[in-house]
């Protein structure tokens, strides 16, 4: 694999840097990271300082559309993180598509239309519609002004999402994480490859291999995001006596009105045992956080939070989840993962914490499959038989 050369188009999200740990993992040395940025040319929020220190910044335009079909020729794989905008517009131009992986991180698809199946609970749907729906003065002004500032800005073309995803011949996700599940069968490219892939290594997520739950709170949700369906799982804590257990919920990441009034419907419901976080914290912090709650309930009705529901089983949490694929995958690893519908309904077992030796029957599970040198060598494997390296007759026109 010495000619491999391996391009990143990411943008400025927290989960990329284990992206970047992996791959170099994988293929030291080997990866270039092209982050877009928006016009505005905001500071950098999320991105480690390794990977800052490496990687390329371009702002979103056409021109660096052109510069990132161009650049992408040049290498072995091109790897997109994300389906947004940007990235199918790249995918699109390239006369080199089989050199593309395609990584969908959900929302893409969730908010395209193209879903069958149901987002958010009823109470919840009401809720989004009315703090999505509402438009503040200050945001018109803030619309007018973008207009004038950015008003000799080109707009990307319109790219239709749903030939991308027929086209795109390689995605990377893990074992049973599919997007077909939840869009119509008919978009679903029968000939797809899969890359064995997590933006969650354990060993990227958990620092501190110490670190284990010492206390019975109650984590709620991974964001402010509706389909993380607060309200209904309110609804079924409010089922149990919680005595002096807190319910914490991270808000920091999502929609501002919504958590304002998630955090508000929190307090009302729970007093001060809710406990908004509200602030994005370091990783490190976040998980010192999550170790004080032996119980996790993540109410999405479709995979998401994936990091999150990994780092609490490694710690040691009960992990309630709904009959996602995301739940059906670790169930199939055996993992000892519970069910909102079938187990969280009232009875007083339900919010017992599990027993040291389910806990390290979960960690032996998550090392054995996602930590890194399992995912290392599947990812080699599978770059390798996917793109032909050791062949002669390579699947890719551009230069190994």
């Amino acid at each position: 694999m010495s000619g491999v050369k391996i391009l990143h188009i990411a943008q400025d999200e927290k989960f990329i840097n284990g992206a970047h740990y992996l791959f170099e993992q994988a293929f030291p040395g080997k990866n270039t990271f092209v982050i877009i940025k928006p016009p505005a040319d905001p500071p950098i929020r999320f991105l480690s300082n390794a990977l800052v220190a490496s990687a390329r910044f371009e702002l979103r335009s056409k021109s660096s559309v052109a510069r990132l079909v161009e650049s992408s020729s040049h290498y072995t794989i091109t790897v997109l993180h994300g389906m947004n905008k940007f990235n199918i517009n790249v995918f699109s131009e390239s006369p080199y598509k089989n050199n593309f992986i395609g990584i969908v991180h959900g929302a893409e698809i969730y908010n395209s239309g193209l879903l069958q199946n149901v987002l958010m609970g009823e109470k919840s749907k009401l809720l989004y519609q009315d703090t999505t729906q509402r438009y503040t003065v200050y945001e018109r002004l803030k619309d007018i002004y973008r207009i004038f500032k950015y008003r000799n800005y080109q707009p990307l073309n319109e790219v239709d999402l749903t030939q991308v995803l027929y086209q795109l011949n390689i995605f990377g996700s893990l074992p049973g994480m599919n997007y077909e599940e939840y869009i119509d069968r008919e978009l679903y490219n029968p000939f797809v490859q899969r890359l064995p892939f997590t933006y969650y290594p354990i060993e990227h997520i958990i620092k501190d291999d110490s670190l284990k739950i010492s206390g019975d709170n109650i984590l709620l949700g991974n964001s402010a995001s509706a389909t993380n369906n607060h309200l209904e799982a309110f609804d079924l804590l409010s089922e149990y006596q919680l005595g002096d257990r807190k319910i914490v919920a991270p808000l920091s990441y999502g929609c501002p009105r919504y958590a304002k009034e998630i955090e508000s419907e929190g307090r009302k419901q729970f007093g001060d045992r809710f406990i908004p976080l509200t602030s994005f914290l370091p990783i490190d912090e976040y998980n010192q956080c999550m170790s004080s709650c032996g119980i996790v309930i993540m109410n999405h009705y479709r995979p998401q939070a994936v990091g999150n529901i990994i780092a609490a089983l490694y710690m040691g949490s009960k992990v309630f989840l709904n009959d996602t694929s995301i739940y059906q995958y670790f169930t199939d690893l055996g993992c000892h993962i519970y069910s909102i519908k079938k187990d969280l309904r009232g009875t007083k077992k339900a919010l017992t914490l599990l027993s040291d030796k389910e806990v390290a029957h979960n960690r032996t599970i998550l090392k054995n499959n996602l930590g890194t040198s399992s995912l290392v060598d599947g990812m080699r494997e599978s770059v390798d038989k996917i793109f032909d390296l050791k062949g002669t007759n390579s699947k890719r026109e551009a230069i190994l």
